[in-house]
C-alpha cells in the first residue's frame, strides 16, 4: 500500500511540475490573457488612442511643388507643414516628377531624412 501511495505522490508531483513549466512557457511566449496583462486599462486606452491617430493620418506628409520649391504638406494635402529651400530643378528627374505628383512620406523620421539628404 505504501508503494502505491508513493507512486501516486510522485505522479502528482511530476504533473504539478510539468504544469508549472507549461504555464511559464506560455507566459514567456506572450500567451497572456487580458486579465494577466501588465498593462492597465489606462495604458490600453492610450495605446488605442495612438493607433487611431496613426489611422487618421497624423504623421503622414506629402511633398509637392510650389513655385519651383519643395513644400511639405500634412496628410490633408492642403495644410503647409514646412516650406523648404530645396529647388525642384536641383533634384533628380524621377524624384522631381514624384514631387510634382505629390510624393507620399509616411513618417516624420522619413521626412527629415529626405530633407537632410536633399537640402544644401
Amino acid at each position: 500500500m505504501r508503494k502505491f501511495f508513493y507512486g501516486i505522490s510522485v505522479f502528482l508531483f511530476l504533473c504539478v511540475l510539468s504544469l508549472g513549466y507549461y504555464r511559464t512557457y506560455q507566459m514567456a511566449e506572450g500567451g497572456r490573457t487580458a486579465a494577466e496583462s501588465p498593462i492597465g486599462p489606462e495604458e490600453q486606452e492610450k495605446t488605442q488612442t495612438v493607433s487611431s491617430q496613426e489611422e487618421s493620418g497624423y504623421g503622414k506628409y506629402y511633398l509637392k511643388d510650389l513655385d519651383g520649391l519643395v513644400v511639405v504638406y500634412r496628410s490633408d494635402k492642403k495644410t503647409v507643414f514646412e516650406t523648404t529651400g530645396i529647388e525642384l530643378s536641383s533634384l533628380p528627374e524621377k524624384l522631381s516628377r514624384e514631387i510634382q505628383e505629390g510624393k507620399y512620406i509616411k513618417s516624420e523620421k522619413e521626412l527629415y531624412s529626405f530633407l537632410e539628404n536633399y537640402s544644401t
